[in-house]
């Protein structure tokens, strides 16, 4: 049943999600998917305000799988809509700045690492490597069921 209840559910998220025109959501603009901020702390804050979970794309300057991920995958139309629509997304260089603390706080030891959390910064679900677009979706659509079930447990 509580399969059954998951993949309706995802089924919902990413109807809804197809329907959403790209827009830029925030001050960079990486790819096609909308990074907002460059500040883990600013992405808290601004994720609760908006009760949306955040994305997290920690890369490496030398990183050919990171690079790979931006031109393929990050520029997937359906990627786009998903992740700009449900989520607050943010690329943190790893080797720079808060990346540096970021790596340090999640264990980070290869890349691309992809993060997706809570308001407080719990992990809601989180992959390692090159993802095509459906794998990607994939990790973002658990993510989302794990992020929607305790605020309908709630009710």
């Amino acid at each position: 049943m509580k399969k059954q209840v998951s993949i309706i559910l995802i089924g919902f998220i990413l109807f809804q999600s197809c329907n959403v025109p790209v827009q830029k959501l925030g001050d960079v603009e990486y790819g096609r998917v909308m990074f907002e901020f460059n500040n883990l702390d600013k992405v808290l804050i601004a994720s609760k305000e908006q009760n949306k979970p955040i994305f997290v794309d920690v890369y490496t300057s030398w990183c050919g799988w990171c690079r790979r991920l931006d031109n393929e995958t990050y520029t997937n139309p359906t990627v786009i809509r998903y992740i700009n629509k449900n989520f607050i997304p943010i690329k943190m260089d790893a080797e720079h700045g808060q990346g540096r603390t970021l790596v340090s706080k999640y264990g980070i030891h290869a890349y691309p690492r992809m993060l997706f959390l809570d308001s407080t910064g719990k992990v809601l679900n989180s992959i390692t490597g090159f993802k095509d677009a459906p794998k990607l979706l994939q990790a973002a659509y658990k993510a989302m069921v794990v992020y929607i079930k305790p605020n309908n447990t709630s009710r």
